[in-house]
């Protein structure tokens, strides 16, 4: 096997120093043609003296770890023999470092670039890197920094922004190095149409993807997101000839089948991708494209195992210290951090499927996927729907700070704002209570770190008005409708419309002073008025309102009682109307009128009137002589009679009533007569 050629750089050859002739600038050097027979050294050629070989490799002087002085290859360019001993290396590439040697180790190396970049184009980065087939004198090898021709003066400071990048990056879906139609497949070859030409196959490489348009039929076409699927067979170029390409297999990617010897059939053709009707083959062609891709390897046996090397156990995926000084105006700086800017020219409106992203954190186990660590009035996150500012609160009384908002922007121009806001709500604010927290809605608003304008909709607000532990509804963002306070009280601050049944429903008030009271609204004096505004549950006596009350049944009553309207500034108890109590029976301190009255269906006691002696309600008999029923004289159902021996609940005389049914007197309750 052919040796490369080694060559020993002399300092003065990199710096242009003692050893090199000058030449006058007008003098075209041949180029020099090195033999790859042994090293030689370049330190004596002139600076501006080309160098000609087939294999190169370059070496430096190197202190090895066992002490001895060696000269290890450093760089090797294309075609070197290293390219042959590593297969992964690709057949294009310059390497520096990592060059393996007989001594048994491999020579580190580092690359430094300094530069000043200057002007637009090229000009305008330190470190440009193009992933093009394009030339130096195309556009895919010119670096986008206010890329319009400088020659054209006035038009390209103006269409332009004078930018310069340390570090710039092009990349772009490259076409295929070839694109031949196919007329046969093997398990390992494909077979061309036409002959390639010389230059189409010097483009080739050994392990270059090779595409093709034929799909496996049995694989779905489709993704569960609607993105066609890569279902074509693939295969990694082993070599060629003018009319064929071997590769070392045949498989569709990521399809899982590893099997040897599949052989694509040309009569299964790619439709969603590819709009071909004959079989073809891209070589050179990737399936994805990464414009960085990191991989990071971490192993803690390296530090905790029992033979630790390393002493690293934190990890910072990238840093940026961007330490500005001295702007001391208002606004007179602007900083942008990551931007991603996405625009897909002449594209349909769902062209991206519904999972494509510009930001993804994939990481089970991770405790954070995004922090933001910003003064009280910057913002932690702001998009068109999205709003997030800091952790800051208002300090100007009636003041806000937003904590989150939610945007939608209507057909009719106007814009829909749901969130949160902390308000300042009395000065000057020495405890927590000065301020509240609002949830609600806000029309045609504008945002920054507070809400500005716009109508405020109905919000709920937490400590209202300096009054911890409360909730309310606020009407126009700010007039308290209904609150409930910290003793779970509600309190209706206007007035409350039921559009259907109200049902009250609780455990039995062990303090029956206090139950459930519905009071008036009070008049423009503040005094209670108008028919029938009270009703109280509960509290009997009925001090200057107007009352319907259950008697308290501790002190025997049980029942209601109605009392007057009372509309007397001078709070003096109502008139008592109506009575109906278990001690007392009927009261009334009002003529009753009664449109008719059936003495048959008054079933307890007699009725009873000023100055007037009690009369019974039933015929009266003793139980042994209580009328039977017969066919001349039947008993109608439901007819009354009053026993006047029967005793019901300890009392004598007993209201009876004939149930046909068992054909017999009973009490009202269908119960028999004792």
């Amino acid at each position: 096997m052919k040796k490369p050629a080694f060559f020993t750089l002399g300092l003065s050859l990199l710096l242009g120093g003692a050893g090199i002739t000058t030449r006058p600038a007008s003098a075209r050097p041949f180029p020099t043609a090195l033999k790859p027979a042994q090293p030689q050294s370049l330190s004596l050629l002139h600076a501006d003296t080309p160098l000609s070989t087939s294999d190169l490799m370059i070496q430096r002087p190197y202190q090895a770890p066992d002490g001895r002085t060696l000269a290890p290859p450093v760089i090797g360019l294309p075609g070197a023999q290293v390219y042959r001993d590593a297969f992964t290396l690709g057949a294009e590439s310059a390497i520096l470092g990592g060059i393996p040697t007989d001594l048994g180790f491999t020579a580190p190396e580092a690359l430094s670039i300094v530069g000043r970049p200057y002007g637009n184009y090229n000009a305008g980065c330190t470190l440009c890197v193009f992933s093009t087939p394009d030339n130096l004198h195309q556009g895919g090898a010119q670096a986008a920094l206010s890329g319009i021709d400088f020659r054209m003066g006035a038009f390209a400071v103006a269409h332009g922004d004078a930018a310069v990048a340390g570090f710039y990056q092009y990349d772009e879906l490259s076409q295929a190095r070839v694109t031949a139609r196919a007329t046969r497949f093997t398990a390992t070859t494909v077979s061309l149409a036409r002959p390639m030409t010389n230059a189409e196959m010097a483009l080739l490489h050994q392990g270059m993807y090779l595409a093709t348009n034929v799909v496996d039929p049995h694989l779905p076409p489709l993704n569960w997101q609607g993105l066609p699927n890569e279902n074509a067979y693939w295969g990694f170029i082993k070599s060629w000839t003018p009319t064929s390409i071997t590769v070392y297999g045949w498989a569709v990617l990521g399809a899982g089948n590893a099997a040897g010897g599949q052989v694509p059939d040309p009569t299964h053709l790619d439709t969603l991708k590819s709009s071909a009707t004959v079989p073809l083959i891209f070589a050179g062609v990737p399936a994805k494209i990464f414009s960085k891709n990191t991989y990071v390897s971490m192993d803690a046996d390296r530090i905790y195992g029992p033979h630790p090397t390393a002493r690293a156990n934190a990890y910072e995926r990238e840093e940026l210290d961007f330490r500005p000084r001295n702007f001391t105006k208002p606004h007179s700086m602007s900083f942008h951090g990551w931007t991603t800017s996405y625009e897909c020219d002449h594209c349909a409106p769902n062209a991206s499927t519904d999972e494509s992203y510009a930001y993804l954190v994939n990481g089970p186990g991770l405790k954070r996927a995004y922090v933001a660590q910003l003064y009280s009035d910057g913002l932690e996150f702001s998009g068109y729907n999205t709003w997030l500012p800091g952790n800051g609160a208002p300090q100007v009384q009636g003041d806000n700070h937003i904590l989150f908002d939610f945007a939608s922007d209507l057909p009719t121009r106007n814009t829909l704002h749901f969130g949160a806001k902390v308000f300042k709500d009395t000065a000057p604010g020495t405890s927590w209570t000065n301020w509240d927290v609002r949830l609600g809605l806000n029309i045609d608003g504008q945002r920054s770190d507070r809400m500005q304008g716009g109508v405020d909709m109905v919000q709920l607000a937490w400590n209202y008005q300096n009054t911890p532990d409360t909730l309310c509804l606020l009407s126009a963002g700010n007039v308290p409708g209904l609150c409930q306070d910290s003793q779970a009280n509600a309190i209706f601050h206007g007035k409350a419309r039921f559009q259907d049944a109200v049902d009250f429903t609780g455990t039995r008030p062990t303090n029956f002073a206090n139950g459930l009271t519905l009071h008036a609204v009070p008049d423009g004096s503040g005094l209670l008025g108008g028919q029938g505004t009270t009703l109280q549950w509960n509290d009997y006596g009925s001090q200057t309102r107007t009352s319907l009350v259950n008697i308290d049944p501790s002190g025997k009553q049980g029942g209601f009682t109605f009392y007057d309207i009372n509309a007397d500034s001078s709070g003096t108890p109502a008139d008592l109307l109506l009575s109906l109590s278990k001690r007392d029976g009927l009261r009334t301190t009002q003529p009753a009128h009664f449109g008719a009255l059936e003495a048959a269906r008054l079933s307890t006691g007699p009725i009873t009137a000023p100055d007037s002696a009690a009369g019974p309600a039933f015929p009266a008999f003793p139980r042994s002589r209580l009328p039977a029923t017969t066919s001349a004289a039947p008993l109608q159902d439901g007819q009354h009679a009053r026993c006047t021996d029967c005793t019901l609940n300890g009392r004598t005389g007993v209201d009876v009533v004939w149930n046909a049914a068992s054909a017999r007197w009973t009490d009202l309750m269908n119960n028999p007569l004792h």
